[in-house]
């Protein structure tokens, strides 16, 4: 029998997304004149390849900072660090319409049109027409719905390429799906959790398929500029974005478990100076222990037999959700697909549906960056309510506990622990009182001080430190290998950069240093002579 194409018209699948449309063109009109934010980022990068001027530097922040501001007609200050090479050239259409105002308003119109497209093709797929519930997803999705347009970032656009790819994955087109699912992993690196997936359903050529996929578009900028580029973003930037060092590791804004233990149990004289104890094993230890509980709980959630694929595959970018280290307000645009997955996960338990609904509400809505200043148990209200959600979802579901996946995930953990956990304490101690001149990218000593030259909000700036301290640079320092040696003596052993090293009065060495603070996030360091 043919559907009944009034039915259809008058659906709450068709209504909800009319709402989604209506308000994202509002949302999006009101900030259209709102700083570039994120969107400085890709536009100047895929700018500076068309002009001819793309180099490695932009994955230096001073640099691309620097010449970001050369073209942009008010002042930016972004970080290009943690965006992959394949970024470039995917926007480069959107680079080449001037103003950048008018760009990144049709990048975001673009973005919400293949959106709502799909966001009605999986609600009308679900055999959700009927519910009257979904007249509320928009509005519960509505913060993240603005932040994707004030930042001008990419995660509507990733949704539906998401959505696209499960749509044609469960059609039988392993191929189409493998495509869809390759571009946001290409982009934002976590979707990558769709792969665990697709392991869990034993669907092992749309798994490899899409890791080809992948695989040729992160290889894909190679065309473009000079390939050590790309290797350098895979071999260097990529462990470093593992170990959480993206500019402040404890940013509140993160709202993830790394950060909340960080400020818990590590002291940071600029970042950082007052935690609850000085005990970063225990920090390190406690995050590892809560990676494991999020994707083992998310494993046997995926692998129980009455949950249906959209669930499963939702419960996946729950997990992606809790398990990065860097979360955001606009990513959280991701929690349509849990919000969508309710129903069937706790069907039959209407209490508990709305529980998660007003939980899913709250980690979308609470504005976190006004928590600053409250005591730090309070700080981290988006990490505590999908906490609670995926305990929520355990209990309702009540998923058989097997063993052999808590030990293999343990297993994986405690290796990534070993090899991409940040060193604590961090190598050197400060050397300037706080952390106010953002990125030092060079200094000269003079009868003054130092005169430091860096960039923060302000932009390019030149500062004046007056010390006292005797400072000179000795063709006896070098860096060698990322490493500060001393008349051949080895000083440093970090995995930061390093530069400009010079001694400080008889007995220390000072040097710029990026550790423990993102990228190219350079500040001044001094350690000890042996």
């Amino acid at each position: 029998m043919k559907p009944n194409r009034q039915n259809w018209l008058c659906s709450y699948s068709l209504l909800s997304t009319g709402i989604f449309l209506g308000m994202g063109l509002l949302l999006l009109w009101q900030s259209h004149r709102a700083p570039f934010g994120d969107y400085a980022n890709y536009y100047y990068a895929s700018r500076m390849l068309l002009d001819g001027q793309f180099s490695n530097e932009v994955y230096d922040p001073y640099s691309f900072n620097t010449m970001a501001n050369r073209l942009s007609p008010y002042p930016v200050f972004v970080n290009y660090t943690p965006v992959p090479p394949a970024s470039v050239p995917a926007y480069l259409p959107f680079a080449s319409i001037r103003p950048v105002e008018l760009s990144k308003v049709l990048f975001g119109l673009l973005g919400l049109l293949l959106f709502c497209r799909s966001y009605f093709r999986l609600a009308h797929r679900l055999k959700l027409d009927e519910q009257r519930r979904l007249l509320l997803v928009p509005f519960i999705l509505s913060a993240p719905l603005l932040n994707n347009f004030q930042q001008g970032q990419s995660y509507l656009w990733l949704v539906a390429f998401l959505t696209e790819g499960f749509l044609a994955w469960q059609k039988g087109r392993t191929a189409p799906a493998a495509m869809f699912w390759a571009v946001p992993i290409t982009l934002k690196l976590f979707p990558a959790i769709l792969l665990l997936f697709l392991l869990l359903e034993k669907d092992f050529r749309c798994f490899f398929l899409t890791l080809a996929f992948t695989a040729i578009l992160s290889l894909l900028p190679m065309l473009f500029f000079s390939p050590l580029i790309t290797e350098n973003y895979f071999l260097e930037i990529v462990p470093r974005l593992f170990r959480g060092e993206i500019n402040d590791p404890f940013s509140i804004l993160y709202q993830s478990g790394r950060a909340l233990l960080f400020n818990a149990f590590i002291p940071d004289a600029h970042l950082n100076p007052q935690p609850w104890a000085d005990l970063p094993g225990l920090a390190l230890a406690g995050n590892l222990l809560l990676q494991v509980i999020v994707l083992a709980s998310a494993v046997f959630l995926m692998q129980e037999k009455k949950v249906d694929a959209f669930s499963r595959f939702a419960v996946a970018f729950l997990a992606g959700l809790l398990l990065t280290g860097y979360g955001s307000s606009y990513s959280l645009v991701l929690l349509l697909l849990p919000l969508l997955a309710l129903p069937v996960l706790m069907k039959g338990r209407p209490l508990w549906q709305a529980a998660g609904w007003l939980l899913i509400a709250l980690a979308a809505n609470v504005p976190v960056y006004q928590l600053h200043g409250q005591p730090l148990g309070f700080q981290f209200p988006r990490l505590y309510a999908l906490l609670t959600l995926l305990a929520l979802l355990l209990l309702a579901v009540r998923p058989a506990m097997r063993q052999a996946p808590i030990g293999v995930i343990a297993f994986l953990f405690t290796l990534k622990g070993l090899f991409s956990s940040p060193a604590f304490p961090t190598e050197g101690a400060y050397y300037l009182p706080d952390g106010r001149y953002g990125i030092i990218h060079d200094y000269e000593t003079g009868s003054e001080g130092l005169r430091l030259q860096h960039f923060n909000e302000l932009g390019a700036q030149q500062t004046v430190f007056a010390t006292q301290d005797k400072i000179q640079f000795s063709p006896d320092l070098k860096i060698k290998a990322g490493q500060v040696f001393w008349k051949g003596s080895q000083l440093t052993c970090s995995r930061s950069q390093k530069r400009r090293p010079a001694l400080l009065g008889e007995h220390y060495v000072l040097y710029l240093s990026d550790e423990g603070r993102g990228v190219g996030f350079f500040t001044l360091r001094k350690i000890r002579l042996p």
